[in-house]
Formats: structure tokens, C-alpha cells, sequence
């Protein structure tokens, strides 16, 4: 069954949690948002409004960050499970 992507009562609430983990691992690497930027070749806005659950972004942008960041692939999985409860799907 497919799940509406942005339409979802809990989008927002998914993309706070990616946002929280993205800052958190920028924190943990002691970057600014800033350098997180500049290294992922985004925008400052993008990483802020990433960060606090503004906006949705693009997939490339994404995997930018989490490149940027030395996401793990148990990062993205918990991401992705996150996605999959907030839909009322299996994780």
C-alpha cells in the first residue's frame, strides 16, 4: 500500500526528527550550520530550515547532508523506521 509523502498527517513531524538528528550529529562533529552547509554544498537556509523541520528537501540534498555528515547506514534506517511508524506502517 502506498503512503502519501507530503500529504501525511505526520510529515511534519518526521521531518522535525531528521532535522533533530541531522543537528545533533552536526553538534556531535562540533560544525556550524554553516560549515555543514559549505561541506554538503547547500544553503545555510536549507540546513537551518532542514534543522528545525521547516521544509521538506529534495533527495539529493539529503543524501548531501548525511554524506556530509558520515551517516551510518543504521542513521538512516532509524530515519526511515521513524518514517514507516509515523505512517502507521511497519518498520
Amino acid at each position: 500500500m502506498k503512503h502519501p509523502v507530503s500529504q501525511n498527517a505526520h510529515a511534519h513531524d518526521v521531518r522535525r526528527f531528521v532535522g533533530q538528528r541531522i543537528k545533533d550529529a552536526r553538534a556531535r562533529q562540533g560544525l556550524t550550520a554553516i560549515d555543514l552547509a559549505t561541506d554538503a554544498n547547500v544553503s545555510i537556509g536549507t540546513v537551518r530550515n532542514v534543522e528545525s523541520g521547516a521544509t521538506e528537501i529534495g533527495f539529493g540534498a539529503m543524501l548531501d547532508l548525511f554524506w556530509a555528515l558520515d551517516f551510518s547506514a543504521d542513521d538512516v534506517l532509524a530515519i526511515l523506521a521513524e518514517d514507516a511508524r509515523a505512517r502507521g506502517g511497519a518498520a
